[in-house]
C-alpha cells in the first residue's frame, strides 16, 4: 500500500529480526532519503519512508512505529552516529 510517501508491505507475522538502512535515490530529478526496514529473515521490505532529509528523530520514528515493542528481537545497521541510542532506546539488540 503507498500512502503519501510511504509503501507498506502486507505481511502477515514479522520475525522481530530487522535490518534498517536509508539512502539516497533520485524520484522525477528530485533527491530523497529512500528509509528501509527489512525483515532479514524472511528476506523482505516492510516499510519504506521517502523524505527530504535524514535526521535522527526520522529514523526513530520510523522504526518505533513500523516495529512493535514486543516482536523487538535485533537489527542490524550501519554505524551513523545516533543509531546506537535509538536502538538501545527502542530495547533491541544491534548487530
Amino acid at each position: 500500500m503507498i500512502k503519501d510517501n510511504y509503501i507498506c508491505y502486507d505481511i502477515p507475522k514479522l520475525s522481530g529480526y530487522y535490518g534498517y538502512d536509508a539512502q539516497w535515490i533520485k524520484i522525477e530529478k528530485i533527491w530523497y532519503f529512500r528509509h528501509v526496514l527489512f525483515d532479514i529473515y524472511h528476506h523482505i521490505p516492510i516499510v519504506e519512508l521517502f523524505t527530504d532529509e535524514e535526521k535522527i528523530l526520522i529514523v526513530r520514528e520510523f522504526i518505533k512505529e513500523n516495529t512493535k515493542q514486543k516482536d523487538r528481537m535485533a537489527i542490524v545497521t550501519d554505524l551513523k552516529i545516533g543509531y546506537e541510542d535509538i536502538m538501545e532506546e527502542l530495547e533491541f539488540k544491534r548487530q
